[in-house]
């Protein structure tokens, strides 16, 4: 027997329908997202999901849009209630992402998913680059306003570093992993120190930075 149908205003229906896309991702892989699988998970028809979403592309655009958003939302949550002393707040920034944010399903199950997904798919590369460009930048800028006499592309290959601990930690300690840095607590917080250390080293005069140099051999 069938859940009746809830009635809905147009908002809140494209709201469910990109939870349930998402809660797909997450638990079934991208492979099971089908706006036939979408209705179900919703209790609606096929032409109610088309109505909002034609096309899984749309969809799928709604759920990184959705993603986004809510990142913006619990990044300014994170920092937002910190001194306003610069390095603080990328401390506590660098905190949430490696020390709360990769231990949570929702974050790590979504991203081990769309990293699959961008390498054969060309849409979801061009969304995940978008996605990673907006992330690079903010960081970029909190790591300059920290060390000030870097240069903008000093600034942005620290902030690289800084993004890549913390997608090569969701591989090692993020939601579900069980390896020796988890068993033994190793990682998270000596890792921010080290970021941090990082962060304020003053800039080689005259000299390529360490990426720089590894480009050019």
């Amino acid at each position: 027997m069938s859940k009746p149908r809830l009635r809905m205003l147009p908002d809140q229906r494209r709201a469910q329908i990109t939870q349930v896309a998402r809660t797909i991702i997450v638990e079934q892989g991208g492979g099971a997202l089908t706006l036939r699988a979408v209705a179900a998970g919703c209790n609606v028809s096929l032409a109610a999901i088309q109505h909002h979403f034609p096309d899984k592309r749309e969809l799928l655009e709604e759920v990184i849009e959705s993603i986004t958003s809510e990142y913006e939302q619990r990044y300014a949550n994170a920092i937002c209630a910190t001194a306003s002393d610069p390095a603080e707040k990328l401390r506590q920034f660098i905190s949430f992402l490696i020390c709360d944010d990769i231990k949570l399903r929702s974050t790590a199950g979504f991203f081990y998913e769309f990293w699959t997904m961008s390498f054969r798919d060309p849409f979801a590369e061009e969304a995940m680059t978008r996605l990673y460009d907006m992330q690079l930048i903010r960081v970029r800028d909190m790591v300059k306003s920290i060390n000030v006499n870097l240069s903008n592309r000093e600034a942005l290959t620290r902030a690289g570093l800084i993004v890549a601990a913390a997608d090569g930690l969701m591989m090692t300690t993020g939601a579900g992993k069980n390896t020796i840095l988890v068993r033994e607590s190793a990682a998270d917080f000596r890792m921010v120190d080290l970021l941090m250390t990082m962060v304020g080293q003053p800039a080689s005069v005259g000299e390529d930075s360490p990426m720089e140099a590894c480009r050019l051999q």
